[in-house]
């Protein structure tokens, strides 16, 4: 097996302000969101540039350092129901307007041999990520083409930062203003009858702790979420949904709409950014709580009228995307 490997940077960061002093034992920063936080400034907008989105996305979780050691993972565990939970509900629905819809848990990945750098960069996780590819320890990307792998670290190492939003380096005691994001790698694999030149999409996203709290869990699937969003709507990072005017960096469906969070069907999940339906240059920033038919089905054809039986519209509307 040989490999000629082609690295894209982490091509974007979300930013939270931090907190004043670092929590002894967190070393990623402070999610400032609530359910009454502030949405996008005015006049965000956001262009289509073209690339080929991704719908019903494979999510593949994948826990990696010595904090996930042990059979089962309480913590772990937690996270993978509340990503289940998420998925299985409308909090992806509103993508619909852009043509996308909702994704699946594909399968779960425990990497607990060692722990990430401490620091560690954005080139450390999409190494990690062609790492465990070359060791048949992650499905290959066009086994069961979307698939998002998303890698999530443990709460005792630190992101070494962002020159493009931060000093780097940190100074002492800082932590870095990133607790996530989105990129991808090409893999290359070169097999008896079987050669692969596919990319490789991934996200990370940083921990709060190690105990089987709900504020860890919250800490996680709060930043998943903004982070998968974002995959699914741009996954090659500037030629998707993004936002106008921005050349590079936070430009991503999510990234102005950070100061909103709440629980959707139990899990903590974060706003992200849709137009108004016929106004494709307003929009605002939303967090689907319930089904609705006139954001799931904008712009669609439905084929006529709606023939009975319809045991359940929830679950009519649910097969739309």
């Amino acid at each position: 097996m040989s490999q000629n490997i082609t690295r894209r940077p982490g091509k974007k960061g979300r930013i939270y302000q931090l907190a004043p002093e670092p929590t002894t034992g967190v070393n990623f920063g402070a999610l400032n969101c609530s359910a009454t936080g502030s949405g996008a400034p005015a006049g965000t907008t956001f262009v289509n540039k073209g690339a080929q989105l991704f719908t019903n996305v494979h999510v593949q979780l994948i826990f990696w350092g010595l904090q996930w050691a042990g059979a089962p993972n309480a913590l772990a565990n937690l996270v993978i129901n509340a990503v289940q939970n998420m998925l299985a509900g409308p909090y992806m629905s509103y993508l619909a307007q852009y043509g996308i819809r909702r994704g699946s848990l594909r399968g779960t990945t425990f990497v607990t041999d060692s722990d990430p750098p401490n620091p560690f960069s954005y080139s450390n996780i999409g190494n990690f990520i062609i790492a465990q590819l070359d060791a048949d320890s992650l499905p290959e990307p066009d086994a069961d083409w979307p698939i998002a792998y998303c890698v999530v670290m443990p709460a005792n190492v630190a992101f070494q930062g962002d020159s493009r939003f931060e000093t780097v380096p940190l100074p002492p005691g800082t932590l870095s203003a990133v607790v996530g994001a989105n990129s991808n790698i090409i893999w290359n694999d070169y097999d008896l009858g079987d050669v692969d030149n596919d990319p490789a999409h991934y996200l990370w996203v940083g921990s709060s702790g190690s105990a089987p709290t709900q504020a860890n869990v919250d800490y996680i699937t709060t930043v998943l979420s903004h982070e998968l969003v974002e995959m699914c709507t741009d996954p090659n990072g500037g030629d998707g949904i993004v936002q106008a005017g921005v050349s590079s960096g936070a430009s991503q469906v999510g990234d102005p709409c950070t100061g909103i969070c709440d629980y959707v069907r139990g899990v903590k999940v974060q706003s992200y950014w849709v137009h108004n339906l016929g106004d494709p240059v307003n929009g605002q920033c939303v967090l689907p709580k319930f089904y609705s038919v006139r954001r799931t089905l904008a712009g669609q054809n439905i084929g006529g009228k709606i023939r009975p039986p319809i045991p359940s519209l929830n679950a009519w509307i649910t097969s739309r995307f």
